[in-house]
């Protein structure tokens, strides 16, 4: 499987509904297997396939199921975890960074008014 772009999490911003469907979908469910899991109708199962197809910009139910199986795979949880902790490190650096800084201006500008 080739990897593809897909749009960005944060513009994809899956329902919970979405979430069951893509994982019906990555399992290789039909319609009427999602109809009758989700308890809705053949209508209703094939509308919230379609929304999910027309959010990925995907052709099939297929690259959906790929685009879901990657991005829940174990490499690919591990990668976003290893990002969000490489960002509190920066956050947390750059805060201390600029918690220094303030402290520094403040101890100097204590020496100068001390030193009138």
């Amino acid at each position: 499987m080739a990897r593809r772009d897909y749009p960005s999490e944060a513009t994809l911003n899956w329902t919970e509904r979405q979430r069951q469907v893509l994982d019906l979908l990555a399992r290789g469910k039909t319609n009427a297997e999602i109809a009758e899991i989700l308890s809705v109708s053949l209508s209703g199962a094939k509308w919230h396939v379609s929304e999910v197809i027309s959010k990925l910009a995907v052709q099939s139910r297929e690259e959906a199921a790929d685009y879901w199986r990657e991005r829940n795979s174990v490499s690919a949880r591990s990668n976003r975890a290893l990002q969000a902790i490489t960002g509190l490190l920066t956050l947390k650096t750059v805060g201390g960074g600029i918690l220094a800084a303030v402290a520094g201006g403040v101890a100097v500008g204590a020496i100068i008014v001390a030193a009138d």
